[in-house]
């Protein structure tokens, strides 16, 4: 009997264990049979972590870096040296990883120009505008510098700066015209809080060699030599804005400005909040929504008027000569909007749609997002930092990779019934604001430590009108106006903005609009990167890793612990004595109160209504410029 009772149990674990063998093998073949189309997109994550390893704050010693990096790759091709292909692999990837370092440290050299001293100084300036945006009473310039000479002596510069950004008050003015001014001018500030916006280094890839204020007024000059490619697209620009700010109706001209030309210098405060507070701020950013409609709309318009012409219908495929139409509208749109980084990224992702279209190639898909990643990155290296990049591909990939699947499971086609166009219109708006959102809210809660709690309901109600009216009227304003006809269709444009921020204002209320969170460090933004990558290929073994390194990361999130203090290099401090609290006490509440209010928002400690401060002597804390002491 004992002898039957030990076979039976041999028999059933040798089973269980040709099970196991069976799952695993399964599981092996499928994360073989995901990987082995996915090179490409592996290569490019290799290539981007190289760029993201070069501007982490561990480069700070390079040789260490490229050291350590040298022991981990020798290491993984010892153990990667018996199979030949994953060898190959391997080792193609770790060089793309060295590569993309060495790509990001060469473009920023190239980048490189003369900063201006931390101390302020004054300094006589001439050049012309090429851009400029309203900050309150102020008005920001972005000024590319023909003559710079320091007032005070003991001043001196060695180079010419690039690019001055400048808040003054200015007059009425064109970009492209020459000013002459005075002004007080200082390097970049530098990053005031850990993992807060990097200003300094956004202004050194944009070329801003100081920023300050004037103490002159401003006087506009005549130009004396002719006008180069790049001044005559700010000017074209600029006169392009102002003539839809003239033609629009006034509630609503520096929308319509901004939405049609990228110039969002005339637009109210109130009505910025109010897209803020309501999740639809991502309407004023041209990217991929402006160039798919614009885009998408041509090329359907021009397939439709190719195929009247029945002779050249039938024999040619009038979808790739309406792609090369849309293309060239794509094209003139991005250089009139500015050619901004999200403009950029949606003109490279309607190129690639458009450019598969014309050679018999899937347009939507995963290794068109790659493509797109990829010329972003390497056109702009320092993009991979960008939130806009975070968000952009985030949203894209995930409505990718859902409206695939939901389209491979669809059956046969089935009858059509009265209204299904419309509902299932209405279907796709409401899943897509859903899928977009839900990607998009992790990195914007990751990046601006805040939520819109109704950036869903607004987006349903929202975008349909602005999809269906608002944008497509725009555009056939742009085409009525050099027939003088345009006025008619940007006031039906300027209602139909008008009933999207009364939708806005009514679901979001100011006081309880977002939801606070603390900001992430770079790990963490890497690591949802990664997560988001993960669910890319085509295996549900990977696919699975994502989700749950996206949970961890999430978790890991929460779990994030908040500073509890803040001390300046100038001795001036703030904090709270509890974690629920959000008293903060300062021993100084008139200095750095921009950077104690972004420390504050970093930690989810801002109170939307106020803010309380109280002097840190009554919480018995005493600071000097070496050290503070609590009691």
């Amino acid at each position: 009997m004992h002898n039957r009772i030990s076979k039976y149990i041999s028999r059933a674990h040798a089973k269980h264990n040709l099970s196991f063998i069976a799952k695993y093998q399964e599981v092996k073949d499928d994360i073989r049979e995901g990987l082995y189309g996915f090179i490409f997109e592996i290569f490019l994550l290799a290539f981007c972590i190289g760029i993201a390893i070069y501007f982490s704050p561990v480069t700070r010693f390079h040789m260490a870096v490229y050291g350590a990096l040298a022991l981990l790759c020798a290491g993984l091709s010892y153990f990667f040296r018996q199979r030949a292909y994953y060898f190959a692999i391997f080792l193609l990837a770790t060089g793309l990883a060295f590569t993309g370092f060495l790509y990001a440290d060469i473009h920023t050299k190239r980048q490189k120009h003369v900063i201006l001293p931390t101390n302020p100084a004054p300094y006589m300036l001439t050049g012309w505008v090429y851009k400029k945006s309203a900050s309150k009473s102020l008005t920001t310039l972005y000024v590319n510098i023909e003559s710079f000479i320091p007032r005070s002596s003991n001043q001196s510069l060695t180079q010419i700066p690039k690019r001055v950004r400048i808040r003054a008050k200015a007059p009425p003015l064109t970009a492209s015209d020459t000013i002459s001014l005075t002004a007080m001018l200082s390097a970049p500030s530098a990053l005031r809080n850990p993992n807060a916006y990097h200003n300094a280094r956004n202004a050194y890839y944009q070329n801003i060699s100081g920023t300050g204020f004037a103490i002159s007024k401003i006087k506009i000059k005549p130009t004396q030599t002719p006008l180069t490619l790049p001044r005559r697209i700010a000017h074209l620009r600029d006169v392009f804005s102002q003539h839809i700010q003239r033609q629009s109706p006034a509630a609503t001209a520096g929308l319509q400005s901004a939405l049609l030309s990228g110039d969002k210098s005339a637009i109210n405060t109130k009505q910025q909040d109010i897209l803020r507070q309501s999740g639809l701020a991502h309407i004023l950013a041209i990217s991929g929504l402006h160039m798919g409609i614009l885009a998408g709309g041509a090329y359907f318009i021009l397939t439709y008027l190719c195929t009247l012409y029945a002779p050249l219908a039938r024999r040619y495929d009038m979808r790739k000569f309406a792609a090369i139409g849309a293309l060239a509208i794509a094209s003139l749109y991005l250089i009139i909007s500015g050619a901004s980084i999200s403009t950029l990224r949606a003109y490279i992702m309607a190129g690639i749609m458009f450019s598969a279209v014309i050679i018999n190639a899937r347009a939507f898909s995963v290794r068109s997002i790659a493509l797109a990643a990829a010329l972003c990155v390497l056109l702009r290296p320092d993009s991979l930092l960008n939130v806009g990049f975070h968000m952009s591909f985030a949203a894209t990939l995930s409505l990718v990779l859902v409206f695939n699947a939901l389209s491979a499971r669809k059956s046969a086609k089935t009858p059509r019934i009265k209204g299904q166009y419309v509902l299932g219109f209405f279907k796709q708006i409401a899943l897509s604001s859903f899928i977009a959102g839900t990607a998009t809210s992790l990195f914007a809660g990751m990046h601006f430590t805040r939520i819109a709690k109704f950036g869903f309901f607004a987006n349903i109600i929202a975008m349909p009108l602005f999809s269906l009216i608002v944008m497509p009227v725009g555009f056939l304003a742009v085409l009525l106006m050099p027939f003088g006809l345009e006025r008619p269709a940007l006031w039906v444009m300027g209602q139909g903005l008008q009933i999207i921020l009364w939708f806005g204002e009514s679901i979001a209320p100011a006081h309880q609009a977002f939801l606070a969170t603390k900001q992430a460090n770079g790990a963490l933004i890497a690591l949802a990167g990664l997560s988001f990558f993960l669910l890319a290929p085509p295996s549900l073994a990977i696919r699975s890793l994502g989700v749950g390194l996206l949970g961890i990361t999430i978790i890991a999130w929460g779990l994030f612990p908040s500073a509890q203090m803040r001390i300046s290099k100038a001795g001036n401090i703030a904090f709270w004595r509890h974690a629920d609290s959000h008293i903060v006490y300062t021993n100084n509440q008139r200095k750095e109160r921009g950077a104690r209010k972004e420390f504050m928002a970093q930690n989810a400690k801002k109170n939307s209504q106020h803010e309380n401060y109280y002097r840190a002597e009554n919480a018995h804390v005493f600071c000097d410029v070496q050290a503070c002491f609590l009691e």
